[in-house]
């Protein structure tokens, strides 16, 4: 049965068999190559080498690389979120017609401009309130991936759109009133853009100062962005006005109601309605428990109104707020102060310093206070160190300015004195009393075509007070009786000063001198008779004047 089963035909072999098969049986198989002698005890391998270190500083250098990358990632990911979401003001070129360019007006010195108007608004705003932070354009930062084209900033502007997160961009140009196109007539137009668009048209320049000009163009620009610094830099000039808006900010519940609280406080309690500046800061703190302002304000108007014990209780407890502790420190020293525990004031004017070792306010406060004591050599030590902190600090120079001048009740050193104020004045030029103070101390030592100078200084600063003409003519005096200057001078400048109200004594004897000097006896008569009229009883010159009206008076035969 198998072999019918089995299939006809050849069979197959496998190559295999007939290689087998095919060599004859007694042909012997070639036998192996044998192995060499050093197979059977290989070489050991070298477990360091060149290729392996090569490999091995490869992959460690990629997972420093890798490490690195994400460790910066997750490092600079909280600062990519505050970049996303900060309100940053960026202020474009502002487009500028071709006279202004010409002299050297461009741009981007246009957006620049903008910029400084901005600070110094902030500056005369003078409120612990943060705002926003402007940038010009060409000052702004920004990083973009190597061999890429693409910037972070370009990143975050999309990421912005796509959140429909805005970013606040001022933009603008200078508008000409006429095809001349003179700077006088230009009158600048400027764009907020923030989601929406509000345009600023300010007036033309004229002859208005470039400074002031944009200082105005920051004034609007707040206005949009955030009112309440306008308010706090108005109320420096209009305080009433000041009022009205602030209360506006808090009937809309703007975010900054609060700080409209604080700053209406603070004027009241600079007109001294002590009772309504306690109220305002109680509101405050009531919107913001934790705001420290109105809290340490609050201390202030309860001093103010005689209630030392709960301004006292009130400090402990913003001070145990943890935050504010320089604020806390200035509010003690003022309050020691009103309680006239005047030691204690400079101890806690000197813990403020401490906080604040940037800072030489405290430490001429410290001085004054130490002066007012009586307490000469601690007083100029602390102003001395407020100099050292800042060399040029105008209360430092005037506080020792007054103590050299001998306005503490010690012996005057007038030379030491003008040095001080001359570098009051040279530190603050615009500062019309440092002038004054100037040309007292200079009047002194007799130098008087120096006084003179300054006084006309303080002049051109601002300065019109009787007392100031009154000593101007002293000097013009000085330099008559000296020869170096006519005396006619100093007698028009002291006749231009009788009819002052309240007459001042000091110009009539001085014209009784003058006339004297210059023979007209009738003049001179009349003006010491002058001089006994509207002078003390206990005037130091009466008797001198007496004397010399007898002397002038004609005899009758």
């Amino acid at each position: 049965m198998a072999e019918q089963n089995e299939p006809t035909g050849p069979k197959r072999r496998s190559a295999r068999v007939r290689a087998t098969s095919a060599a004859p049986v007694d042909e012997a198989v070639p036998a192996a190559p044998a192995a060499p002698a050093d197979a059977k005890n290989p070489a050991p391998r070298r477990l360091i080498s060149l290729p392996t270190v090569e490999a091995a500083s490869n992959t460690l250098r990629s997972l420093l690389i890798n490490f690195s990358f994400f460790a910066a990632f997750f490092l600079l990911l909280p600062a990519l979120a505050t970049q996303l979401w900060k309100n940053q003001v960026v202020i474009e070129p502002i487009s500028v017609p071709l006279t202004l360019v010409e002299m050297g007006l461009t741009p981007e010195v246009a957006a620049n401009r903008v910029w400084d108007g901005l600070k110094d608004f902030e500056s005369a705003a003078d409120t612990a309130k943060r705002t926003f932070v402007a940038v010009p354009q060409g000052r702004a930062l920004d990083f973009s991936i190597p061999q890429s084209g693409l910037s972070l900033e370009a990143v975050l502007s999309q990421l912005r759109q796509f959140l429909n997160l805005f970013e606040t961009r001022i933009s603008g140009e200078f508008v000409c009133a006429s095809p001349a196109c003179t700077p006088a007539e230009m009158r600048l137009r400027l764009r907020v853009r923030r989601g929406t668009a509000t345009i600023i048209d300010l007036p033309e320049m004229g002859t208005t100062p470039s400074r002031d000009y944009f200082r105005a163009a920051a004034e609007n620009i707040f206005s949009e962005l955030d009112p309440f610094v306008s308010i706090a830099a108005l109320s420096r000039t209009a305080p009433d006005r000041a009022v009205v808006l602030a209360r506006q900010l808090v009937r809309r519940r703007d975010p900054a109601a609060h700080w409209a609280h604080n700053l209406i406080g603070e004027i009241e309690l600079g007109r001294g309605n002590h009772a309504e500046a306690l109220a305002a800061f109680e509101a405050a703190a009531l919107l913001d428990p934790r705001m420290i302002e109105p809290q340490v304000n609050r201390a202030l108007a309860l001093a103010h109104l005689g209630r030392f014990d709960e301004a006292g209780a009130a400090l402990q407890q913003a001070g145990r707020a943890g935050t504010g502790k320089l604020e806390v420190a200035r509010a003690r020293a003022s309050v020691a102060y009103m309680q006239g525990d005047r030691a204690a004031a400079v101890g806690h004017f000197l813990e403020a310093a401490r906080l604040a070792p940037e800072e030489p306010r405290h430490l001429v406060l410290a001085g004054r206070t130490e002066l007012e004591l009586g307490n000469r050599t601690p007083g100029e030590a602390h102003l001395r160190e407020a100099l050292s902190v800042a060399p040029g600090d105008p209360e430092a120079l005037e506080a020792l300015g007054n103590l050299y001048y001998g306005k503490y009740g010690d012996t005057p050193d007038f030379a030491a004195a003008a040095a001080m104020y001359r570098n009051w004045a040279q530190f603050e030029p615009q500062n019309a009393e440092a002038w004054f103070s100037l040309g007292n101390a200079l009047v002194a030592t007799r130098a008087f075509a120096e006084a003179l100078a300054a006084y006309d200084t303080a002049i051109a600063r601002g300065e019109t007070s009787v007392r100031l003409q009154v000593v101007r003519a002293g000097a013009l005096m000085g330099l008559g009786l000296a020869g170096e200057r006519p005396l006619a001078e100093a007698i028009a400048a002291f006749a231009a000063l009788t009819d002052a109200d309240p007459p001042v004594p000091a110009v009539f004897l001085s014209l009784g001198k003058l006339y004297d000097r210059v023979g007209k006896p009738a003049e001179a008569l009349a003006a010491f008779r002058r001089f006994l009229e509207v002078a003390p009883a206990d005037h130091e010159q009466r008797v001198f004047a007496e004397g010399e009206v007898v002397r002038l008076t004609p005899t009758t035969n």
